[in-house]
């Protein structure tokens, strides 16, 4: 456990960035007696006096307290009649902190408070998926379409057609909505980043943003995941 909230505290230091370290200890050992903010990512599950989540690496389950309250309802959605101890993957913001001292989270090893739900999936990305590469992915399906934004450039894969690069793009953000346009590419391109929620057609995954991608006037449209890279574009004025 503590070494997980270690690397959460340095990470968020560098990136606000996310770590999934091996660990785990008895419970004595690993009540959280201080906050650690940053990204949460584990599995999650659901059910009578049960909320709890189980970080990366880790082998103890975390009482979770959910500010947005998504959580219980994408689980849901997710798991549907599935038996057993189903659990959903996560990726959130949050805190992490000392467990309960009373109540049904206090025989927990320590509480993560969720303030914002970046992805949910029964079956998607999991653990050592890397976050830290992308600025964002956007997707879509019928037909399937895929854009990454790195530092300093954006990417378009498509099957059955040529990948697109376009070296360079400027951002612009009004308010909540990001827009972002390629430059130094063949065709004009414009990624539109909005609050969701964003929803994969086919498997049901949850995205906290969804996203429509202008290529020349045909119009593709789907959803979001936020990595932890930085854009390096140039802003728009």
């Amino acid at each position: 456990m503590k070494s997980v909230l270690a690397a959460m505290m340095m990470m968020a230091l560098l990136i606000g960035a996310s770590a999934c370290s091996e660990g785990g200890a008895e419970k004595e050992s690993t009540v959280v007696d201080t906050v650690s903010r940053g990204i949460i990512r584990g599995h999650y599950t659901f059910g009578h006096e049960v909320r709890a989540l189980r970080p990366c690496g880790e082998e103890e389950d975390l009482w979770v307290i959910d500010r947005t309250d998504m959580l219980p309802q994408l689980f849901r959605q997710l798991v549907g009649p599935l038996k057993g101890d189903p659990r959903i993957s996560v990726i959130a913001t949050g805190s992490t902190g000392p467990a309960p001292v009373e109540g049904f989270g206090a025989e927990y090893a320590g509480t993560v408070t969720i303030d914002e739900v970046v992805y949910a999936a029964l079956e998607g990305f999991e653990c050592d998926f890397d976050v830290t590469g992308f600025v964002y992915r956007a997707y879509g399906t019928e037909p399937f379409w895929m854009v990454e934004v790195l530092p300093g450039a954006m990417r378009l894969s498509r099957p059955g057609n040529p990948e697109l690069t376009w070296p360079g793009f400027s951002e612009e953000r009004k308010g909540d909505v990001v827009v972002l346009r390629g430059g130094g590419g063949e065709i004009p391109a414009t990624l539109t980043i909005e609050p969701g929620p964003g929803y994969d057609n086919m498997s049901g995954s949850y995205f906290h943003h969804k996203a429509r991608f202008d290529l020349d006037g045909e119009i593709f449209t789907g959803s979001a995941l936020r990595g932890l890279a930085a854009t390096g574009g140039n802003p728009s004025e």
